[in-house]
């Protein structure tokens, strides 16, 4: 079990090594598909991190999305998934303390949730 969870870690840590220098530019959005989730992502350098779920916005409109913020500002790092109840399981999986907000009346009208 241990060597595989060596390899684990050695392909978690090279795929995000690979993807953080293709996706460089701040522009170009880094989609994460359904097997690699929130996890395969360095996080801790990143200051106040929230995480904006969205239900079929306008660039996406047959998918949920969550995206990584630093405040205010959006990042480049999204997933995509079917279903709402399959960003949660990627949100908790990875960012276990971080808690549910329901919608403000005043956000967009994509706007699920926002974990903080």
């Amino acid at each position: 079990m241990k060597g595989s969870q060596d390899n684990a870690k050695f392909i978690r840590r090279y795929v995000g090594i690979v993807l953080k220098k293709l996706f460089a530019s701040r522009t170009t959005a880094l989609i994460v598909n359904s097997c690699l989730g929130f996890c395969f992502f360095d996080t801790q350098g990143r200051k106040d991190g929230i995480i904006c779920v969205f239900n079929k916005p306008d660039d996406y409109p047959d998918k949920y999305v969550a995206r990584l913020f630093e405040g205010t500002a959006p990042t480049n790092i999204i997933i995509t998934r079917n279903t709402v109840e399959e960003i949660r399981e990627d949100i908790t999986r990875r960012f276990p303390a971080m808690l549910p907000f329901a919608r403000n009346k005043e956000d967009h009208k994509s706007v699920v949730e926002s974990w903080i």
